[in-house]
Order: structure tokens, then sequence, then C-alpha cells
């Protein structure tokens, strides 16, 4: 788990840094990227429902830019709001950030309708391809930290003498 959390710190920062030097109008980082990070994390979730989160998250901000697109109103961000719980009803989630990325559209302004959906798509993505990498790599550790507790000795040193 520690090897996650500091993975997704460092992928945060990362996509921070990102953002501020190469994106357009700066959408790529988000603070409800945060949320979905340690959402991620905190939860054993399997390739199928993760993937079921992130297109959650892409059809409600498409849907959020959409609407704020048509118009900017009181209406339009209820009616956000309401699709993007019904969206999380509809696929059996239970990812509250998926409302908060819906309602990006009404406080981040954008040039197109398109940069908010494609954003959101490549740092989830990204969020989840280094998650499963660094799953990968802890469980690699803890593999060979099995092994060299079962097998203490390599040609007669110590295991901690071969590192």
């Amino acid at each position: 788990m520690v090897v996650r959390l500091f993975t997704i710190c460092l992928y945060l920062t990362f996509v921070y840094w990102a953002s501020s030097h190469i994106s357009v109008d700066n959408v790529l980082f988000y603070p409800t990227l945060g949320a979905f990070s340690y959402f991620f994390v905190s939860r054993s979730m399997g390739k199928a429902e993760s993937l079921k989160t992130i297109l959650a998250a892409v059809i409600g901000v498409t849907c959020g830019s959409r609407l704020h697109m048509l118009s900017a109103g009181i209406i339009t961000f209820l009616i956000t709001c309401l699709i993007a719980i019904a969206l999380l009803r509809i696929l059996k989630i239970h990812a509250a950030p998926v409302v908060a990325v819906s309602l990006i559209p009404f406080f981040s302004k954008t040039p197109s309708f398109w940069v908010l959906p494609v954003s959101v798509l490549c740092s989830l993505s990204g969020l989840l391809l280094v998650l499963w990498g660094s799953q990968l790599v802890e469980a690699r550790w803890i593999t060979w930290k099995e092994k060299a507790r079962l097998y203490p000795s390599v040609r007669g040193k110590s295991f901690e003498e071969t590192l």
C-alpha cells in the first residue's frame, strides 16, 4: 500500500507540473484527480470496475461540458448532478468523485467542449496504468521478501550480505 500511495503522490505531482507547463488551458490537473487517486488505492477493485468508473467520469464530464455549453445556469447544473448520480446508479458503482468531475465545466473555463472529457480520460487512464504498475512492483517486492525469508542464505552468505 505504501508503494501505491507514494506512486500516486508522484503521479499527481507530475500531472500538476505537466498541466502548468504543457497542457491546453491547464485542465489536465484538477483537484478531483486526487480524490480519484485515493479512491482507487483505498479499494480493491478489478479492472472492469475501474474501467466502469473511468467511463462514468468521462460520460459525466462530457454531459456536464455539453450542458454548460448550452447554458451555464443553475438548471443545467442541477441536470448535470442528476445525470452523474444516475450514472452511478445505472453502472452500480460507488464513486463519489464521478459527481465532482462532472461539475468541473461549471468552474473551469475551456475554449471548446471536448477539452475536459479528453483531459479526464487521459489523466484517469494514466492514473490506472501507474497504479497497476505499482501493484505489480508491490507484488514482486512481497514475493521477493517471501523468498528471502524462505531461503535466508545464498552460497554461505546471509541475505543482507548478498545485497
